[in-house]
Order: structure tokens, then C-alpha cells, then sequence
């Protein structure tokens, strides 16, 4: 866990923090990343944690082997989730949580799963938060003041798998150097930003 003065976080991030709430944000994604923060009236305290969800196979000829397989990775998450919840002993009336929108990219299975990882998100916290915010990741990085170095000119000569490299890159530099953490996986980052917009944006 890791302990930060709010005046400083405020002072870096040009960003109001509100005090004595507390914020779960979950980076959907197949290496799911999770941040948990909680405030005082002075300090901001910080726990991530991170888990793998089962990949499917991308090709299932017998469609009755691909359900099961489907059913399987959804009780994964599920059990991943509820462990999650219950060693973090959330109490029943905890502010914010935060769930990132997954989007379509070119892997229709994977958006289905992500999909699917969002609502079982949903239904395990529901109960223990008052307030639920879906957020693109974009919007997460906007709410906190996040604007990145490059433009899209800058990127452009990149390949695909290079140029998604370089902006989690940047995104886990910026994070560390906001909130003096140690992070070196970007889903954790996108996580910790998620749980950020949420302590300063409700």
C-alpha cells in the first residue's frame, strides 16, 4: 500500500481531490489491472493488484467445445472477482467504482469476453458501491490531466504493435511520475488513473 499527501497530488495534477471517499477502478482487459484508492482528510492511500483471465482459443470448429470453453473463462472471472472482493473486505456503503469501457477492436471474441468481464464487474461491486461510473479509457486520461507528449504525426511511422508500446509506455511513466509509484504494467496504470478520475470527478 502506498501513502501519499493529498496537498501533493493536488499540486501535481492541478486536480481537486476530494477527501474521506474511496474508489475501485478495474482496467478491463485480458491481464485485468485493479486500483483501490481511499482517502483521508490529509492522505491518499493506494493498493493495485493484477490477474490473467484464460484466453479462448481463437478457432472452435465444434460449437458445443466453444461454449464450454466460453463458460469456463467466465467462471474464471468470476471466482477472480469475488476472491478480489473478498480479501479486500469492502463494506457495503464504499463510494466509487470505476470499470473501464472495453471497445471494439479487431478480435470480436476478445470484445465479447471483455464485454462479458465488464458486467460480472458490475454485478460483483454493486452492492458495496454507491456510485458506478463505465469510462472509456480516454476519458479516465482526461479527467486527470493526462495529455500525451506525441501527436499522431509523431506515432505515425510506427508500426501498429510499436506505437501501442510507446503510449503504455508513456501512460506508466506519467502515472509514477504523478503518484511517486513504481509501476511497470500498463494495466495497472490504466487502473490507477480510472480510480483517480473517480476520486476527483465523482
Amino acid at each position: 500500500m502506498i501513502k501519499l499527501k493529498i496537498k501533493d497530488i493536488e499540486k501535481l495534477l492541478n486536480k481537486k481531490i476530494q477527501t474521506n471517499i474511496s474508489c475501485l477502478g478495474i482496467d478491463i482487459a485480458s491481464t485485468t489491472g485493479l486500483a483501490y484508492i481511499k482517502t483521508t482528510d490529509q492522505d491518499m492511500f493506494i493498493e493495485t493488484a493484477i490477474f490473467k483471465i484464460p484466453t479462448l482459443p481463437r478457432k472452435i470448429a465444434n460449437q458445443m467445445i466453444a461454449a464450454e470453453k466460453y463458460e469456463q473463462v467466465l467462471d474464471s472471472i468470476c471466482l477472480l472477482l469475488v476472491e478480489y472482493k473478498n480479501k479486500m473486505k469492502f463494506a457495503d456503503t464504499e463510494n466509487i467504482l470505476v470499470i473501464e469501457q472495453s471497445f471494439m477492436q479487431l478480435n470480436v471474441v476478445t470484445f465479447g469476453i471483455l464485454r462479458a468481464m465488464q458486467g460480472i464487474a458490475y454485478s460483483t461491486f454493486h452492492s458495496n458501491f454507491k456510485i458506478i461510473n463505465i469510462y472509456l479509457a480516454t476519458v479516465a486520461r482526461k479527467l486527470v490531466g493526462f495529455q500525451s507528449i506525441y501527436s499522431r504525426s509523431d506515432l505515425q511511422h510506427l508500426k501498429s504493435a510499436k506505437r501501442t508500446e510507446t503510449k503504455k509506455k508513456e501512460i506508466i511513466k506519467w502515472v509514477n511520475g504523478k503518484l511517486g509509484t513504481q509501476i511497470d504494467n500498463d494495466n495497472i496504470a490504466d487502473a490507477a488513473i480510472l480510480a483517480l478520475a473517480g476520486i476527483i470527478n465523482g
